[in-house]
């Protein structure tokens, strides 16, 4: 899934650390409370001092997760009323995990803080706010947890190398192609959309004057060859036999989740899509019998039974929230 900002950098609440009027606009999610953002703290770090030469802004919002973190925001906040933030975000990455106001109000004084404004600040109005934002704002992201860096309001979210992170920044068009194909990727109704339209392209291919040309590339054979043994099929059977049966053990699989934990773990929720799914199959075969009962034709009433689950979901997919959870687990 691909993570947005859902608030852009805020002159007014922002704690910005680098180059105000940057063009690329960074926005970096702290939890002093956490242990992973304070093993790469000296990482981000070291982003921060390039960005400068790099013409981007780089601006905190302090989140917690627990009472001790929530003081060192309110520390880290309080400070750079005094235009202290980045002083005292140092002490607080190298600090033990559990703050106290007491040892905060050491830190402050040790830093030379005006400790009588210090301490008033910690629980003003506007640090209560800039708190409840920075919350706010991190929670409609969806992302899971600290650190968190989104780059012009997207989430940064591939290798914390320099040369990955100075691509993201410049944003080169082998970085936009990679972030396009992630965020189609993470599109719910990518899928479907792309099954679509390989169908659509086939059937024009085919009736465009390339019927040969398509027969001759479906009916290939492929496989593999070890001393005297030999597994070889066409591309139409490693589709049919092959990926269409691991797109049906995924299809078991997730029916399985519904009546075990989902819209399916009752009889009463269960009674409806089975007697669908039943007339679903009886239905047409019935259909296809009273025309062809008699006739040659008549052993084939087994086709029309087959229902193509793959077109149902895609097109479904591509409908999104139009379409009802329920209506999608009877079909």
């Amino acid at each position: 899934m691909a993570y947005d900002l859902d608030k852009a950098f805020d002159s007014s609440s922002d704690i910005v650390l680098h180059n105000k009027d940057g063009k690329t606009q960074i926005i970096w999610f702290v939890d002093y409370a956490d242990e992973t953002t304070r093993k790469v703290g000296d990482v981000i770090a070291n982003f921060s001092d390039r960005l400068v030469e790099q013409d981007a802004l780089l601006a905190v919002r302090l989140i917690s997760t627990s009472q001790s973190g929530a003081l060192a925001s309110r520390a880290a906040i309080a400070a750079h009323m005094q235009g202290k933030f980045a002083d005292m975000h140092d002490v607080l990455i190298l600090q033990p995990m559990h703050f106290s106001s007491e040892g905060l109000a050491q830190l402050a004084q040790d830093l030379g803080l005006d400790l009588e404004r210090f301490q008033s600040d910690m629980y003003s109005h506007r640090t209560e706010e800039a708190l409840i934002n920075y919350a706010a704002s991190f929670d409609a992201s969806s992302i899971a947890q600290t650190p968190a860096i989104f780059i012009n309001n997207r989430a940064y979210d591939a290798a914390w190398d320099a040369r990955s992170r100075r691509e993201a920044i410049h944003r080169p068009i082998g970085m936009q192609l990679t972030q396009a194909t992630k965020e189609f990727t993470d599109w719910a109704a990518s899928a479907g959309l792309v099954l679509i339209l390989t169908t659509l392209a086939s059937i024009f291919i085919y009736n465009a004057g390339f019927s040969e040309q398509y027969d001759h590339i479906i009916l290939s054979k492929l496989g593999l060859n070890w001393e005297d043994w030999s597994l070889q099929l066409s591309f139409e059977h490693w589709i049919n036999d092959g990926l269409m049966a691991i797109f049906f053990l995924l299809v078991g699989i997730e029916i399985k989740r519904e009546f075990v934990s989902g819209e399916l773990n009752s009889i009463e929720k269960a009674a409806l899509p089975i007697v669908g799914a039943i007339g679903g199959m009886v239905a047409p075969a019935l259909l296809y019998l009273f025309f062809n009962l008699g006739t040659d034709t008549a052993h084939g009433w087994g086709a029309p039974m087959a229902t193509d689950i793959a077109f149902t979901l895609g097109i479904l997919a591509l409908l999104g929230s139009r379409v009802p959870a329920s209506l999608k687990v009877i079909i």
